[in-house]
């Protein structure tokens, strides 16, 4: 689906090739993760970070930054998404 609405809105190719490739490490660092779990070695929790200031702001903005408010992806990919969010929010929930 994304790389068809790339071929049909070239001004979408950036933010869809980016969109792709972090879908695509997200699922490779939750494959990674399942791993762990089952072999029962899991990483201990990391300590908080909250209210510890960030030293890489200038890093940060240069890399492209994703929508953040709800629904951002039928609307920016139209609405052949739509029926796709179920789907990942059922698969989220589910224990394995």
């Amino acid at each position: 689906m994304i790389a068809a609405k790339a071929v049909r809105e070239r001004t979408l190719t950036v933010l869809l090739v980016a969109l792709w490739g972090r879908i695509a490490r997200m699922r490779k660092r939750l494959e990674r993760l399942i791993a762990l779990w089952r072999a029962g070695t899991l990483p201990k929790a990391r300590a908080s970070r909250v209210g510890v200031a960030r030293v890489s702001v200038a890093r940060r903005a240069s890399k492209i930054t994703f929508p953040t408010m709800r629904g951002w992806v039928p609307r920016k990919l139209g609405y052949e998404a739509a029926p796709f969010g179920p789907q990942l929010a059922q698969f989220l929930t589910e224990a394995e």
